[in-house]
């Protein structure tokens, strides 16, 4: 009796060893508590059974055959957390078919392949995919955003949204024109103005711009670039730059009767513009964000295609 009484006490003070030792990679797991392999599953999209599988700790010799690494070192550049942030040390999936897995790794395969089949064997439920919103929240949006921004540029997000280039004058007027898309590229995007300016700015000595992205929705804020710095347009040229701090470029090209502007930027920061412009919104209508009327200005003028 003396015996298990000791044998329950150690085992009761290895299960209430603070969790803080989890965070370091030189922590020695327990074999009695840590290495017992989780049953875990993530839904499906349009199918009510989930996909399953086992989430357990990897061995320091176990090769994740998608990074070709150790799995205890493998993971994903853009995403901080383990598969399951309560127990970090299980960062391995084994499926049905016995092959094992980096668990961020493997997922990540299955969204951009739109499958969840074993990516060594190909074992699994055929022209299925995971439902990418009832994936972990931590998970879900540094692998969306990771997706967005690298793939292809869709053209279908301009049916939702509109840029307009907002112009401030020397003599404080604003003037918020809506920007045509001029050349679009999977490195570089070029925008210009639906309209000639200077019958509507005028002929002011400076003038600085900023872009905005709105969406074809009353209720969602739109989003402001940063603005450039301020340009002369009295003296005569053909073509002028005008920068931004995020690196932003604008090119104003000058004829004797019009002015145009052009609104340049890459690929890849567009991208991140866009998306973390949807993100931020969607974070207001989820905070019950209540949209104020706009205090609308004297000097303002919209210009829109029509």
């Amino acid at each position: 009796m003396c015996h298990t009484f000791v044998t329950l006490q150690l085992y009761e003070l290895q299960v209430r060893r603070p969790q803080m030792a989890f965070r370091s990679k030189r922590y020695r797991f327990d074999p009695l508590k840590d290495r017992i392999p989780l049953a875990r599953s993530l839904a499906l999209l349009n199918h009510p059974e989930p996909i399953k599988f086992i989430l357990k700790c990897a061995t320091d010799d176990c090769i994740c055959p998608i990074t070709l690494q150790p799995i205890a070192i493998s993971e994903l550049d853009f995403v901080r957390d383990s598969f399951d942030p309560k127990h970090p040390e299980h960062n391995a999936i084994r499926l049905a078919c016995k092959h094992q897995f980096t668990a961020v790794c493997l997922v990540y395969n299955w969204l951009v392949n739109d499958n969840v089949r074993c990516p060594v064997c190909n074992a699994g439920p055929p022209d299925l995919g995971l439902n990418v919103f009832t994936l972990p929240r931590h998970l879900q949006l540094p692998m969306l955003r990771h997706m967005f921004i690298t793939n292809p540029f869709e053209r279908s997000w301009f049916l939702f949204h509109s840029l307009y280039c907002v112009m401030e004058t020397s003599d404080s007027k604003i003037f918020r024109i809506y920007m045509n898309q001029h050349v679009c590229t999977d490195d570089e995007l070029v925008f210009e103005t639906c309209c000639e300016l200077s019958a509507h700015i005028g002929k002011p000595q400076f003038i600085r711009m900023h872009m905005e992205i709105s969406t074809n929705n009353f209720s969602i804020m739109p989003t402001s670039l940063s603005t450039s710095c301020w340009t002369p347009l009295q003296d005569d040229f053909e073509l002028r730059t005008a920068r931004s701090p995020d690196g932003f470029e604008f090119l104003i090209e000058k004829f004797p009767d019009s002015i145009r502007v052009y609104f340049l930027i890459s690929a890849a920061l567009f991208k991140k513009t866009a998306w973390d412009h949807s993100r931020c919104n969607a974070k207001r209508f989820m905070a019950d964000f209540v949209l104020l009327p706009d205090k609308k200005r004297e000097d303002e003028e919209s210009l829109a295609p029509g």
